[in-house]
């Protein structure tokens, strides 16, 4: 509203994606969607920016998830190619980010990592907001252990949780934690990766209660791999 009321129509559609980016990562699948329909109308009657490059990369995220890989692949190329247009280093560093998963889900494995692993160097050359980074490198890390590259997702869990730290970020580092609990589990670290479960836990519980099941989920695993069958079951029934 104060965008608009100064003529910030660009602020303005801006700040309505990230307020759908938030609503839908809460599920508030209706609230995000008139979210998102106001920015797009904005944006439909101004000359192009990063904020078009933001509608595009999401809706890419958003057909790669129901599995329209060719709208995917559309919209994350339109979106690089605003970026490179406009050179903008975080709508590229977005579009950069799908469009590697899009060449993951198409089997074009080696593709598909270099262009994650550019996304999270372009992450670490800065200039990128605290949301875009943390989306990166969360998404990353993900597709790692999808993967089960484990000394892939090793390497950039360390960087990610050196940037939570660095930043003072209390979004993302819970799952970051997960995650390195997730390695240090495959690397046979039992103690270690528990208490990293156990502090992961912690952080979801007080920064995205929706995503505490990780937290749980892991624990699970890490009790179970530990022999002790009893708190394996009690954590996974969590």
């Amino acid at each position: 509203r104060e965008y608009a009321s100064c003529g910030d129509r660009r602020g303005a559609a801006r700040t309505a994606l990230c307020l759908a980016y938030a609503h839908a990562d809460r599920g508030n699948d209706a609230v995000a969607s008139g979210h998102f329909a106001r920015a797009g109308r904005m944006l439909d009657e101004l000359p192009e920016s990063p904020e078009h490059g933001f509608r595009a990369w999401m809706i890419a995220a958003g057909a790669l998830r129901r599995g329209d890989n060719s709208l995917a692949r559309k919209m994350a190329e339109s979106a690089l190619a605003i970026g490179n247009r406009l050179g903008d280093a975080e709508t590229r560093a977005m579009a950069t980010l799908w469009l590697g998963h899009v060449l993951l889900t198409e089997g074009l494995l080696e593709d598909g990592i270099a262009m994650l692993d550019e996304a999270s160097a372009l992450v670490g050359a800065g200039g990128l907001s605290p949301l875009a980074s943390g989306i990166i490198y969360c998404s990353v890390i993900f597709a790692c252990r999808n993967r089960a590259d484990w000394r892939r997702a090793h390497e950039w869990t360390q960087v990610a949780d050196g940037w939570c730290s660095r930043e003072s970020i209390g979004y993302f580092p819970g799952l970051c934690r997960v995650h390195h609990a997730e390695v240090l589990r495959f690397r046979g670290e039992f103690e270690e990766a528990e208490r990293d479960a156990l502090k992961a836990l912690d952080q979801l519980t007080a920064a995205w209660p929706r995503r505490v099941y990780w937290a749980h989920q892991e624990l699970g695993e890490i009790r179970l791999r530990r022999g002790d069958i009893e708190c394996a079951e009690a954590a996974c029934g969590r």
